[in-house]
């Protein structure tokens, strides 16, 4: 039932559902309602005055509530777009941050490999020097002696098992075993 608008004063016999169960098609009938009484109270009908208050005031009332809601989905969408982009950007902070961390850390390999590498040059280079000395003790006759032979099949086999496609191709299977194995006495040249 319709009242003056505060709750206080006379009761009217048009029927309206609690606020909350109000959808728009009971403002379209409130606006009906309004329409009726309006016209009643243009042909003389004072007595409708009280409940076309009531009915204008319940009809604004549910108007605003309407709008209220629809600005409270509006700005859920809007905070849940926002928690959306913001997740995306902490997700892609996070992969920068392991990014930048997995860099560092690739680059102290990096002086890792530098100086192991550093270090298997002057073992190298020592290797060939006997190897030589090795070549020209037993009369310049067996270029096994060097052991170069030896060496670049171990190298091949060593670095291809972590960087297939710069070794090479794979050394003969003789060859594959450690360079002190190869350069046993059972395994060199006849």
């Amino acid at each position: 039932m319709v009242t003056n608008g505060n709750g206080s004063g006379p009761a009217h016999e048009f029927q309206v559902a609690p606020l909350e169960a109000v959808p728009s098609e009971q403002l379209r009938q409130l606006e009906d309602r309004r329409r009726v009484l309006a016209y009643e109270v243009g042909q003389g009908r004072d007595e409708k005055i009280p409940e076309l208050d009531a009915v204008e005031e319940l009809a604004a009332r549910l108007r605003r509530d309407m709008e209220r809601q629809a600005l409270a989905d509006e700005e859920r969408q809007i905070r849940a777009h926002e928690a959306e982009r913001e997740a995306r950007e902490a997700e892609r902070l996070e992969r920068v941050d392991r990014l930048k961390a997995a860099l560092a850390e690739q680059l102290v390999a990096a002086q890792t490999v530098e100086q192991a590498v550093e270090q298997l040059e002057r073992a190298i280079g020592n290797y060939m020097a006997v190897g030589c000395e090795c070549y020209l003790r037993s009369g310049g006759t067996r270029t096994s002696r060097t052991g170069e032979r030896q060496l670049r099949g171990f190298l091949a086999w060593r670095l291809g098992l972590v960087l297939p496609n710069l070794a090479g191709p794979k050394p003969s299977h003789e060859l594959r075993l450690p360079l002190s194995e190869a350069l046993s006495p059972g395994t060199e040249d006849a």
